[in-house]
């Protein structure tokens, strides 16, 4: 609310942590809807409610629990290869290696709710 107060001129604001509420309510009180464009993470519903009113430009939203599929099934990966090479008469160790995969996310604004 401060900051809203302190800054007419404010040219938009990216949430990226927690008290989306709180910044949602500010807006509510002081500006009116679609003037400040305002990035949230996550799809909540009352962050849908604020994008429905123009209180909140778009959120991203991440695909946790793919994410969180994806760290198990490559730590199950990494932990069998490791198991495997293990009986390596040299004792050399398997090659350590790095399990980058791309992951989508979903934009959403008021016209996508």
């Amino acid at each position: 609310r401060e900051l809203l107060e302190r800054e007419p001129d404010l040219r938009g604001i990216f949430l990226c942590g927690g008290a989306v509420s709180g910044a949602v309510a500010a807006l509510r009180a002081l500006r009116a809807p679609f003037t400040v464009p305002v990035v949230a993470m996550e799809l909540t519903e009352d962050r849908r409610r604020a994008l429905a009113d123009g209180y909140l430009t778009m959120t991203l939203a991440t695909p946790v629990r793919l994410m969180a599929e994806r760290l198990v099934a490559a730590a199950i990966e990494v932990a069998e290869e490791e198991r495997a090479s293990s009986g390596d008469a040299a004792g050399h160790a398997p090659p350590r290696r790095s399990v980058v995969e791309r992951l989508p996310f979903d934009l959403f604004t008021s016209e996508n709710i």
